[in-house]
């Protein structure tokens, strides 16, 4: 497998030189007698290692080394792919190539699929074990699939996986904190006359400033009316620093105050609404 642009020969000696803290002259080897070896400590495989130096004759030497582990190597990156059901990490391999630099040789892979049941979609980079260079621990290296985060579908599914749970038991209805934030009204003055139990029946100019804010930044048009992105029946949670919340909300602690509405049955949002000042 040729993985961070080097053969199985390079690595493999870069692996031997600095298991036996030797420096190797790559071009004057050559290496017969791969073998696979139990786990002792970091080192999982042996190789013989030839002279071909038409000059100087050293022998050969059995020397033992670790594995190149793609799950370390490759954790840094968050790696996602687009990936749709039917996929397998062979069909893939050109994809992950073209976006990050780095070949895979899919003979040296399993043929795993995309599992659908995740949300979003994954799918195991996992080598196979007579591979000479390179290794994958357990399952395999996780690749996610790739998603817009300009889609609000995705935006839930993604969100609901990382610890937060849903704000609404009617899971009928958008889930507020997810669709709104980080919904900020550059007007702090509006925003801060809100007082904690006010219900907006009767909209004032205030009301229409949060809604105007909610409607530019979420691409709704929020109004008043008795459905759909509406404020009628909304009840002031919270007003104050963002600071002094506990995690029931999910805010922007990068700003300093945050008005958090329920909305009313009426609207076709669930949860809370947060808009930060």
């Amino acid at each position: 497998m040729n993985v961070l642009n080097k053969t199985s020969q390079e690595l493999i000696l870069g692996l031997a030189g600095k298991t036996n803290d030797v420096v190797l002259n790559q071009r004057a080897l050559e290496l017969i007698e791969f073998e696979n070896t139990e786990q002792i400590g970091e080192n999982n495989a042996k190789v013989r290692i030839n002279s071909k130096d038409p000059v100087v004759y050293t022998g050969s030497r059995v020397v033992k080394y670790g594995k190149l582990n793609i799950n370390k190597e490759l954790a840094g990156l968050k790696i996602t792919l687009p990936l749709k059901a039917g996929d397998t990490m062979q069909m893939l391999a050109s994809a992950f190539t073209e976006k990050y630099g780095i070949y895979l040789d899919i003979n040296e892979l399993e043929d795993t699929e995309v599992d659908v049941s995740k949300s979003p979609m994954e799918i195991l980079l996992k080598v196979k074990i007579t591979d000479k260079a390179v290794m994958t621990e357990r399952g395999g290296f996780v690749i996610t699939e790739e998603v817009d985060d300009s889609d609000l579908s995705n935006i839930i599914k993604r969100t609901s996986l990382n610890g937060l749970v849903y704000p609404s038991k009617d899971k009928t209805r958008i889930q507020g904190p997810i669709m709104t934030y980080p919904v900020v009204s550059e007007d702090k003055v509006v925003p801060a006359r809100y007082i904690k139990g006010y219900l907006i029946t009767t909209p004032t100019s205030d009301d229409w400033v949060i809604a105007d804010a909610l409607s530019e930044d979420t691409g709704e048009n929020w109004s008043f009316k008795q459905a759909g992105f509406t404020l009628y029946n909304a009840k002031v949670l919270y007003n104050g620093k963002t600071a002094s919340l506990d995690e029931t909300y999910h805010v922007n602690r990068a700003h300093e105050n945050v008005l958090i509405f329920e909305p009313g049955k009426e609207c076709d949002v669930g949860g809370y609404i947060s808009i930060h000042y």
